[in-house]
């Protein structure tokens, strides 16, 4: 394997080239050409004048107050205050949001017992109604001459052929009589509802 590699061209040649240009750059004391750059804009740093140096700053803090105006999170953190605000703002509208979802169930439950309360009331009143016999003999006489009309409804259907009319006449007619027995017992028992 070893035999292979020295002889393999791709191989070893970068190998020995790297292998000699590192033993030459350790012996060698010249100065490497990105370090005189560096040399250079140094000189050229220090033959700068203050006026340049406080120019060069003001730019640069002009910039970085642009960049805070652009970008304001940037400058934000656990010391800035804005970040406490914000935190208590946070938390106020999540207590403030808790409370009026309560507020909304009890809206709720108080409407459910209105309703309630008012089922019962309404019940209760119908139960406690007593009719007059003289309201019991008007209803009486008014579902007579309901009667009265639907049946003289139903002898033109029957003249006319129209059964459905027929049906339909018969149908009240009878739910009228369910009603006078209705009225006829209660008068009877003394005007309590049934």
């Amino acid at each position: 394997m070893m035999l292979s590699r020295l002889t393999h061209p791709i191989r070893c040649v970068p190998l020995r080239i790297m292998n000699a240009k590192s033993q030459v750059r350790r012996l060698s004391f010249k100065p490497n050409k990105s370090t005189g750059n560096s040399n250079k804009i140094a000189k050229e740093e220090a033959n700068m004048t203050r006026a340049e140096v406080e120019k060069i700053s003001e730019s640069a803090k002009a910039e970085q107050k642009f960049w805070d105006l652009l970008v304001p999170e940037r400058n934000i953190g656990f010391t800035h205050p804005f970040f406490w605000v914000l935190l208590g703002g946070c938390v106020g509208l999540h207590f403030y949001n808790g409370h009026l979802t309560k507020e909304r169930e009890k809206e709720a439950l108080e409407e459910q017992e209105i309703v309630k309360r008012a089922e019962k009331q309404l019940k209760s009143r119908l139960a406690a109604q007593k009719l007059d016999p003289e309201k019991v003999q008007e209803k009486i006489v008014f579902r007579m001459s309901q009667r009265v009309k639907w049946a003289l409804k139903r002898d033109a259907a029957i003249q006319e052929g129209n059964h459905a009319q027929e049906s339909a006449a018969n149908q009240r007619i009878d739910a009228i009589n369910e009603e006078m027995m209705k009225l006829e017992a209660q008068l009877n028992s003394g005007g309590n509802p049934q």
